[in-house]
């Protein structure tokens, strides 16, 4: 999704500035202001821009970081903005998963950016990443009467064919693949699109000595199962019933489609009315059953990443277990991708209550900000 302010000056140079909100360990204001404060004077060092300017831009900062006061980071944040547009470079903020701040939004942030739209002659944009538009994620603070002067929505679809042909292409150099074109054909096919799926794939393959197993193994594959539940996780129960539908291909009314017309909008469903990916639908369809007609099947036993975790939390036993150490130890072969808190947190929560089904001794406390801790009682 993309929120933009509209700028008045089209014969600026652009800084291109990222801001990844993973970075942001304690989802409060002061710390988003330090870590966008922090980007915007990293990118300013990347520039060609002459060094009194960088100086000026890099003590405003630190300051920042040594007086610890939101006004004066702020005060200081639009100063370093106007002493770019005035050498002629217009910034643009990218804000990725923005939605991570879904709990300390306030209209104070909302006001507080559009204050530097307004200082800046409108000459800075912010572009805002999340899984929803912000109206929906925080519709107190960002409804859409208040954003709609600056804000243009934009949905992320599915990477398109030749788009795949090169990012395919990528993880078979990273992983050192060697596969024939109809296995290239497949993974194209089977991602529908989705860069995440296609990475997994890869790595599918680089575990099986550069062969693709047939989708009923790849299935069962937990690294794709936790993927699932991510993009389900993004959706409401009534998107979730009407995507099983689609899935299943039952008849989808009008008025369905326009209570989860986001399924379109993102390319969850395509305009022929299919699901994106075979994977996620082959998922879509077994999770329609597993609701109507439940196994008998022992569903507390921990699986492989499962136990992988609690391993690593008994040998800490009493000691904390940061987010990045659970990262390494429970996922080495995607670590330098990246692993989102959204996924460590869900596999320490179905551990958890595992534990709980199981009336263990053991018990998982959160350490906020830090990571996770096992103890016994």
């Amino acid at each position: 999704m993309k929120q933009a302010a509209q700028k008045t000056s089209t014969d600026l140079n652009q800084l291109l500035i990222p801001v990844d909100l993973h970075d942001l360990i304690e989802q409060e204001l002061p710390p988003f202001w330090i870590l966008a404060f922090k980007r915007l004077s990293d990118a300013v060092e990347s520039t060609q821009l002459d060094t009194t300017v960088k100086n000026q831009i890099s003590t405003l900062f630190l300051n920042s970081i040594q007086l610890q006061d939101l006004f004066l980071t702020i005060e200081n944040f639009k100063k370093s903005l106007n002493i770019l547009i005035l050498k002629g470079i217009s910034p643009t903020f990218f804000f990725i998963r923005f939605d991570r701040l879904k709990n300390t939004a306030t209209k104070q942030l909302l006001e507080n950016l559009m204050g530097l739209i307004d200082a800046t002659d409108r000459n800075i944009s912010f572009v805002f990443t999340s899984y929803k538009p912000l109206n929906l994620i925080s519709e107190k603070e960002f409804h859409r009467n208040a954003m709609s002067g600056f804000t243009q929505i934009m949905f992320l679809k599915p990477a398109i064919y030749e788009d795949c042909k090169s990012i395919v292409n990528f993880f078979n150099a990273k992983y050192n693949l060697q596969i024939n074109p109809a296995t290239h054909e497949e993974i194209i096919k089977l991602s529908g699109g989705h860069v995440h799926y296609i990475n997994l794939l890869a790595l599918i393959i680089k575990d099986n000595d550069n062969k693709l197993p047939k989708l009923g193994e790849i299935v069962k594959d937990e690294r794709v199962a936790y993927l699932y539940d991510e993009l389900l996780d993004s959706l409401s129960e009534s998107e979730i019933e009407i995507l099983e539908k689609v899935a299943t291909n039952a008849i989808i009314s009008e008025d369905e489609m326009v209570v989860a017309k986001y399924l379109w909008q993102t390319g969850f469903v395509t305009r022929d009315n299919k699901i994106f990916s075979p994977l996620f639908e082959h998922f879509l369809q077994h999770h329609s059953t597993q609701k109507n007609h439940p196994t008998q099947g022992n569903k507390h036993d921990f699986t492989k990443k499962e136990f992988m975790l609690f391993q690593l939390l008994q040998d800490n036993l009493d000691s904390i277990c940061e987010r990045d150490d659970i990262a390494h130890v429970v996922w080495p072969e995607i670590e330098s991708e990246g692993v989102s808190d959204w996924t460590i947190d869900r596999l320490v929560g179905r551990l958890r209550n595992k534990l709980k089904v199981q009336k263990s001794d053991y018990s998982i406390v959160t350490v906020k900000t830090r990571g996770y801790k096992l103890i016994k009682s």
